[in-house]
């Protein structure tokens, strides 16, 4: 055998399996640990679907997100489907908009006819809502999780 090809089998052989060992165990061993949580949310005492939820512990750095199901129902996730969320304090905000095709301003369609209308948002909910610092919603997540939350919205939507 020549050194050439000794050199690449060795290679083969004992570097690249502990590069493959390496990359996906550090990843996962990093992360902060998460518990279940899931809730409801309402909206003037009705279950409010389509929404997006997202929790914010500060500490930890760490975001966790779910959308409501039709009874307003929800499952946080922060890394895998439904994993949960880092225990401890959390922000939380809550949005649900609809997007209400615009015509650009200021394109020609003579001239640029392919030009995407630019979407204007609605906020189907009060804004303040959707903004972690302005929304008033927090919430401790015990160390074993937390299955019952309810988040009550008030107020209609700004027209």
């Amino acid at each position: 055998m020549n050194s050439g090809r000794f050199l690449t089998t060795i290679t083969f052989v004992v570097v690249l399996p502990a590069l493959v060992g390496c990359s996906s165990d550090s990843s996962t061993s990093e992360r902060p640990r998460v518990v279940p949580v899931s809730g409801r949310v309402l909206a003037n005492g009705e279950p409010l679907a389509g929404a997006h939820v997202t929790f914010t512990n500060t500490q930890a750095n760490r975001s966790a997100f779910a959308k409501t199901d039709e009874e307003g129902k929800f499952r946080l996730t922060t890394f895998t489907p439904n994993d949960g969320a880092v225990p401890g304090k959390q922000q939380i905000s809550v949005s649900k908009l609809e997007s209400i095709e615009s015509a650009n301003a200021g394109v020609d369609r003579t001239t640029t006819p392919n030009a995407a209308p630019t979407p204007a948002r609605r906020w189907l909910i009060p804004r303040h809502y959707g903004d972690l610092r302005t929304s008033g919603l927090s919430a401790e997540v015990p160390e074993q999780g937390i299955s019952d939350l309810v988040l009550e919205l008030r107020g209609a939507a700004e027209k």
